[in-house]
C-alpha cells in the first residue's frame, strides 16, 4: 500500500514537473513569435518609406529654402527633406502610407512656389 501511494506521488510530481516546464516553454515560444512578429512589422514600415525629387521654382534665397522646409515639415509622414537651391531641387522621404507626392505639391505651391515630380 505504501509503495503504491509513494508511485502515485512520485507520478503526480513528474507530471508536475513536465506541465510546467512545458508552460514556460509555450511562453518562451509565444515571446520569440512575437519578437519575430514585430521585426518583421519594422521592415515593412521601413519598405514604405519613399524617396521623391521634386523640381522647385521660385526660389531665391535660403530664406526660401526655409519657408518649404517649414510648410513641408507640417505633413504628417514626412521624414526628411533636403533642399538644393542652385539645383532647384528636393529629394523627399516620405511615408507613402501616410503622405503623396500630390501632397506635397500641394504644401509647396500653398507655400508660393511651383512644384513637380522628376
Amino acid at each position: 500500500m505504501f509503495k503504491k501511494q509513494l508511485l502515485i506521488e512520485v507520478v503526480f510530481y513528474f507530471a508536475l514537473v513536465i506541465f510546467f516546464l512545458t508552460k514556460n516553454d509555450y511562453k518562451c515560444k509565444l515571446q520569440l513569435s512575437q519578437t519575430f512578429t514585430s521585426v518583421i512589422e519594422k521592415k515593412r514600415k521601413k519598405e514604405s518609406i519613399m524617396k521623391q525629387t521634386f523640381k522647385i521654382t521660385g526660389m531665391t534665397c535660403q530664406h526660401c529654402v526655409k519657408n518649404i522646409e517649414t510648410a513641408v515639415q507640417e505633413l504628417n509622414g514626412l521624414k526628411k527633406i533636403k533642399i538644393h537651391l542652385k539645383k532647384e531641387t528636393a529629394l523627399v522621404h516620405y511615408n507613402e502610407e501616410q503622405l503623396s507626392s500630390e501632397a506635397i505639391i500641394n504644401k509647396i505651391t500653398e507655400a508660393g512656389y511651383q512644384a513637380e515630380v522628376i
